[in-house]
């Protein structure tokens, strides 16, 4: 996150030793994002002893495990808004984790109200049915209270075939789990052509209908701006302007997200690239095109064709070349034993990393 990394970058500012090791690549970033929560002036040099001979999960805990008992001037670092957060990840089997930091006290009134809601479920209810149930009991309550109704509304692509579904992520579900879902949800048919395309839906106007605009989200999943991953606030781009000509169907429409609809927009003339149909250049010197194969280009204010890794690859890689050059020229060298821990295999003995942590900053468990 931007911010942890602002919030790293002011903390540099009082640390000479850790940030000096940093530059010269002894410690690695995740190191001192741990080490930046609980460093001080006066535990700098012993905690960055500990981190030479850690492994960066080792540090993590020695920083966690320290917090608690470290003197309040050290809790300035860090805001409420950095300590308290919600997080979703896929794992590798198709489940989803969803991780939650809160204050000690929330985090126990979240735990008793699952265990009281798995409690009153008949059969094994475990934590997971107790905090499904509290969400399916704060959404009936807010229906029957006359409160605005909480709707969580989530579109699943299912072949009607097999019944094998995905999420608009890219997801996998099971047949299965498309069955338990048909049963009370809602239904939108979307026909395809022969090679899996959506067909074309709406009429020739601007505005974008919601069938159309359906089709266009099962066909592009999120924006297709090389490199873009973002699949949510996006926009129907017309390829070819309407005022210009261009239709509202289809194969004219591309999605895009808010900032690359800005980059690619309306405004100026057209143009034409080898093999494309029609293109579309705009203030800032981008283009669009679709080819007769129906795959769409990007082209960059010189004309030529944005790759596959986009601006950012492109920005990364002239970034890393600067780096080195900058590098070499102070003499630095960085390889892959520059911050290799001189840990020996040991067990960690974390109870003497935190007193000697706390002998150095005055502040004794």
């Amino acid at each position: 996150m931007a911010r942890e990394k602002v919030r790293v970058a002011r903390a540099l500012g009082d640390l000479p030793r850790i940030d000096d090791a940093l530059r010269r690549g002894v410690l690695s970033y995740s190191k001192t994002r741990a080490m930046t929560r609980v460093a001080t002036p006066e535990n700098e040099e012993t905690l960055l002893e500990l981190a030479l001979a850690a492994t960066a999960a080792q540090l993590e805990k020695i920083c966690r495990l320290y917090r608690p008992i470290q003197k309040d001037g050290a809790e300035d670092h860090e805001t409420e808004d950095d300590r308290r957060w919600l997080r979703v990840r896929h794992s590798d089997d198709g489940m989803v984790r969803i991780t939650v930091s809160v204050h000690p006290d929330e985090a126990a009134r979240v735990l008793a109200a699952v265990d009281a809601s798995a409690e009153i479920r008949a059969g094994e209810a475990d934590q997971v049915d107790g905090l499904l149930a509290l969400v399916d009991q704060a959404m009936g309550d807010s229906a029957e209270s006359g409160r605005p109704a909480v709707e969580a509304v989530v579109r699943v692509e299912v072949d009607a075939a097999t019944l094998v579904g995905k999420l608009p992520d890219g997801t996998g579900i099971s047949a299965e789990t498309s069955r338990r879902l048909l049963c009370d949800a809602g239904i939108v048919a979307l026909a395809e052509d022969e090679r899996g395309n959506p067909l074309a839906l709406g009429r020739k106007r601007r505005t974008v209908s919601t069938a159309l605009r359906r089709a266009l989200q099962a066909r592009d999943g999120g924006c297709q701006f090389p490199s873009c991953t973002n699949h949510r606030f996006v926009d129907a781009h017309h390829i070819h302007h309407w005022i210009d000509g261009g239709e509202t169907n289809l194969e004219a429409l591309t999605l895009l997200c808010r900032r690359h609809n800005g980059r690619v927009c309306a405004g100026a003339a057209s143009v034409e690239g080898p093999g494309s149909v029609w293109g579309q250049v705009h203030e800032f010197g981008f283009s669009v095109e679709r080819g007769e194969d129906g795959l769409t280009t990007f082209r960059d204010p010189r004309g030529e064709i944005v790759p596959a890794g986009g601006e950012r690859d492109l920005r990364r890689a002239a970034s890393i070349e600067r780096l080195r050059a900058a590098l070499a020229e102070s003499g630095i060298e960085i390889d892959a034993e520059t911050n290799a821990p001189r840990w020996d295999g040991m067990t960690p003995d974390y109870s003497l990393c935190i007193e000697s942590l706390s002998f150095a900053d005055g502040c004794h468990p």
